[in-house]
């Protein structure tokens, strides 16, 4: 019997030091990585647009790099065919979709810079059914500015539903821009929890 408990507790203990090595290596998400922007076991990026609702929004994204780093650029352009125009970029924990949990950390980092205007990061909920993820509004200047978003500073919009944030149920981040009819142009470097 003492066997099997300790060979249990073993299996248990390994299990959970992997599972928070792997959370622990995907923590900076800088794009200096060849392989960054392909899909993985660890990280994919998408995008998304009104145009899965009838709407003619575009947005691309593509690694690009400067003297000094690579980065993530985004771009794209609303229109008015979709009443509420919106795109944008994201990346899941993995690749399935299914949630991990970062209740370790207090925030996320990251760098942008851009056209100067007016965008928001979104954390990936579990438990969003509606599309209000939880999100913070960030200016793109026209240099490298750098965010530190603690959780509790993210906030759903008014015409969702509301639930409570839970650090254990997050399925990814997202880069999205909405509202008007615009060009959009932003780049995301060194995303990190802290």
């Amino acid at each position: 019997m003492k066997k099997i408990i300790l060979k249990t507790s073993l299996i248990l203990t390994t299990a959970l030091a992997l599972n928070c090595s792997s959370l622990l290596a995907n923590n900076i998400i800088a794009f200096e990585s060849e392989t960054a922007l392909e899909a993985s076991n660890k990280h994919r990026w998408q995008s998304y647009s009104d145009s899965m609702a009838g709407g003619s929004s575009e947005v691309e994204f593509s690694k690009s790099k400067d003297v000094s780093n690579k980065y993530l650029a985004i771009n794209g352009q609303l229109t008015t065919d979709f009443f509420y125009p919106f795109a944008g970029v994201q990346m899941l924990f993995n690749t399935n979709g299914t949630p991990r949990d970062i209740s370790q950390f207090q925030g996320i980092k990251f760098k942008v810079k851009g056209d100067g205007k007016i965008y928001k990061l979104h954390l990936l909920h579990a438990k969003v059914v509606d599309n209000n993820e939880f999100s913070y509004e960030f200016l793109a200047n026209d240099s490298w500015t750098s965010y530190s978003v603690k959780f509790t500073e993210l906030k759903q919009a008014e015409w969702g539903r509301k639930i409570d944030w839970n650090s254990e149920v997050v399925r990814g981040v997202g880069f999205h821009v909405d509202g008007s009819v615009m060009s959009f142009q932003f780049d995301i470097d060194d995303i990190e929890l802290y």
